[in-house]
């Protein structure tokens, strides 16, 4: 994807949700909302009044060999887009958690896991968990930074 088409991506997702988006970063969704499979990677972005989830449709090049044949399942999920958006006023905190010294995650690297707790649509407390490589310290600030 050229610098241009990401570009016009964000350009194009501001103007869909009518916000500017203030940080995004590449994450595994772990778990904590209901919609969304477990263990998928996507773009996690936090707009001016939210915190958004985004999943691409994709193939492996796997299954792209089998494209006529018969689909899985999982195969079928992994080309739908999935995604999700936790209003700003819905999260009640933010920790991270496997944060871990600069030898540690040398010798064994596992990405720091964000936990947000929320309100969900039926007012219960839920917990929403997800990894990230890159911003995950920007993401915990900005976010707890925006905690009503």
């Amino acid at each position: 994807m050229s610098d241009t088409e990401v570009e016009r991506f964000w350009h194009e997702t501001e103007a869909r949700l009518g916000e500017r988006i203030l940080l995004y970063s590449l994450g595994q969704y772990l778990s904590g909302y209901s919609d969304v499979r477990n263990g998928c990677w996507g773009l996690f972005f936090i707009s001016e009044s939210a915190l958004h989830f985004q999943t691409f449709p994709s193939q492996n090049w796997f299954s792209a060999i089998f494209r006529g044949l018969a689909r899985s399942r999982a195969n079928r999920e992994a080309e739908t887009e999935m995604a999700f958006a936790l209003p700003q006023a819905s999260i009640s905190d933010v920790r991270l958690q496997n944060e871990q010294s600069w030898w540690r995650r040398l010798v064994s690297p596992q990405p720091p896991i964000v936990d947000v707790r929320y309100i969900d649509e039926d007012g219960k407390e839920a917990d929403l968990r997800f990894s990230m490589d890159m911003k995950v310290k920007d993401f915990v600030n900005l976010l707890s930074a925006r905690i009503p």
